[in-house]
Parts: C-alpha cells; structure tokens; sequence
C-alpha cells in the first residue's frame, strides 16, 4: 500500500517529469513500506542516498526546461528546488554522521501542495518543447 500515491493531479504535462514525479513517488514509498514493516533502518541510509541523487538531478533538468521555455517563476521554483535539497542533504547528512536526523519537512513530500498551481509549477512550460538535459533517469 503506497503512502503517497499519484494521480493525475500531479502531472505537469511533460511525459520526463511526470516520469520522474512517479519515480520519486516510488522511492518515498519503498521507505515508508519498509518503515511500516519495522525495516526502515535497514533501507533508510540506500532510500535517502537515490532520493538525495534523483532530486537533485531531476531539479536541474526541469530548470533548464523552464530556463529554456522564459518560465515566469524560475527564481521563485529554483528557491524552493535549492530548500528542498537543502533539506535532503541535511537529512542524509545526519544518517552518515550517526546523528537522530532532523524529520524531513512534509513539503518534500507535497512541494507545498496547497494548490493545484503551487504544487506543479511546472504546469506553465509548454509541452511542446524538449528538454536538453542529457540524462534521463526513467
């Protein structure tokens, strides 16, 4: 039983990043399922290493796209991206130095969902241009 589960309400309309959403869905997921059956320890360090490394990839290729595109809100989305990360990387970094790691905030998980349009600010690229960023990561 996935925790977070996607739906079309998420879609950004662009095939790469609605993959990678899912992806990362499916990576906060495997954490939470092995947390449920009291296996999260064991998975926690590898489960935050790949969402540290897809996040932040991820970022980057949605920010060319929309750096490519004049996307209006680019500095607004690259703040949110860079506390995001930040968060992350705090987080991982606590696991590697034996620390109780500070709770990771809820907007990792819904990047402040409140609204349709703040939740997928990448609604606003258009769908007809294609991205340059040489990885892809599904």
């Amino acid at each position: 039983m996935s925790t977070f589960a996607w739906n079309e309400s998420y879609s950004v309309h662009v095939q790469q990043f609605d993959a990678q959403h899912q992806k990362l869905f499916e990576i906060i997921n495997s954490l939470s399922d092995a947390m449920r059956v009291g296996k999260g320890e064991d998975v926690i360090r590898d489960v935050v290493a790949q969402l540290a490394v897809y996040t932040r990839t991820h970022f980057l290729q949605e920010e060319v796209l929309m750096r490519q595109t004049g996307y209006p809100d680019l500095a607004a989305h690259h703040d949110q991206h860079t506390r995001l990360m930040s968060d992350v990387e705090k987080y991982k970094a606590d696991l590697d130095e034996g620390a109780n790691p500070t709770p990771l905030p809820s907007s990792i998980f819904s990047a402040n969902g409140s609204s349709s349009t703040s939740r997928n600010p990448t609604k606003a690229i258009p769908t007809t241009s294609t991205p340059t960023a040489s990885t892809d990561l599904v």
